[in-house]
């Protein structure tokens, strides 16, 4: 590719997606961006460590994230300089360079850890002509502290695990587990609950149910996550973790606990499969549960771009292609099937819920109601409400 055009296309991703992106030459030279006022001395040396070949390094600290690989341009070795990216939900809005702010919003993006990685994974195959694995990431975080009770602890457990070593074996099973689920392989699960009287026994309790019970409350956390990661509103997901936490209570032999393990696997596997957004960007899964958590609220278009720190032209174009409709669509869509739920299992009134979803009147609530479902909220209960009960 001449340079001349992947300049350009740099140029376009940067204004885009507010990430700045460095091409540097073995000598240590900025040659793209062209006539560029940074230089590489302006951040830390470790910062510009050269990883090996097919391996990226992300940085994180307190309040950025950073990444470089290498890549082959016109039969010549460059290194790849991604950052300073702001660390979405940290108070630092500036970067301060050779006595220059740069600000948030202007001169780079806040994002979460999987948009920056998302947006490193399409440079890398951008500039390589291959796609990034996970396997070849490599984080290196700076500023973190631990406690001096931690680090005792710490250095304890790793002593006795090079004797039991039983850590290898416990993270093989949950890395597949969560695989498994994740992509919807029930078989893999009944494979995986044949072997794990075998490989899961690092100890957490002297008492063998309490210590299932430990490792299977740690599942529950992970595949939460990683419902939400996938799609699943924030609501959904944490209510169901709820559930299954609370029934921990009534179990109290190790058979009990595994068969609810198992429970638990495919009621998730249901739910980030069921879920009709599970493969859209993480730009949209943040607006999707933006929306679903404040779903009780007056929701604006301004409301969502500061929740992402996007612009609204921008998020409003991802929203419609990635969803088919607008965002001011889909927000009424929501209203209307949690208004559904309110008018068939609670008493409250519909002029009740039309102000509790904060819609702008009650002859609003009517119109838009029956814009989606062809009857009234009273028609639609007087319909509905033997059917339910």
């Amino acid at each position: 590719m001449e340079f001349e055009a992947l300049s350009l296309i740099l140029k376009r991703l940067y204004h885009k997606y507010l990430i700045p992106l460095f091409v540097i030459n073995d000598e240590g030279h900025i040659i793209i961006p062209q006539n560029s006022d940074w230089t590489i001395d302006y951040l830390n040396q470790d910062y510009l460590k050269l990883p090996p070949k097919n391996t990226v390094f992300f940085y994180e600290n307190q309040d950025y994230f950073f990444s470089t690989f290498t890549c082959d341009l016109s039969d010549k070795n460059y290194q790849v300089l991604v950052g300073p990216c702001g660390i979405l939900g940290t108070k630092s809005d500036t970067f301060t360079f050779h006595d220059h702010d740069y600000l948030a919003g202007v001169h780079y993006s806040k994002e979460t850890q999987p948009t920056f990685v998302e947006f490193v994974e399409l440079l890398y195959s951008l500039l390589n002509g291959q796609v990034l694995s996970k396997k070849q990431h490599k984080w290196i975080y700076r500023n973190r502290r631990v406690t001096a009770h931690t680090e005792t602890i710490l250095a304890d457990n790793l002593y006795n695990r090079r004797f039991e070593d039983p850590f290898l074996d416990s993270f093989e099973f949950e890395k597949r587990y969560v695989e498994a689920v994740r992509r919807n392989e029930p078989e893999k699960i009944e494979w995986l609950f044949k072997k794990v009287n075998y490989t899961y026994n690092s100890k957490l309790s002297h008492n063998k149910v309490e210590n299932l019970k430990y490792k299977y409350s740690g599942l529950i956390t992970i595949l939460t996550r990683v419902s939400v990661n996938e799609g699943v509103p924030v609501n959904q997901a944490y209510s169901l973790s709820d559930s299954l936490l609370q029934k921990l209570q009534k179990i109290h032999t190790i058979a009990e606990c595994m068969s609810h393990i198992k429970e638990t696997s495919f009621l998730f596997m249901e739910l980030i499969h069921d879920f009709p957004y599970s493969e859209t960007n993480y730009l949209v899964k943040d607006l999707l549960n933006y929306i679903d958590t404040h779903i009780y609220e007056r929701i604006t278009l301004k409301d969502l771009a500061e929740s992402v720190q996007k612009h609204p032209t921008h998020i409003t174009a991802e929203f419609k292609k990635a969803l088919g409709q607008t965002v001011h669509t889909y927000i009424n869509q929501k209203k209307v099937a949690e208004a559904k739920h309110l008018l068939l299992f609670t008493d409250k009134s519909y002029k009740e819920i039309a102000t509790l979803l904060t819609f702008s009147s009650q002859s609003h609530f009517i119109q838009i109601f029956k814009q989606f479902e062809n009857l009234t909220p009273l028609e639609f209960k007087n319909k509905h409400v033997t059917t339910v009960f």
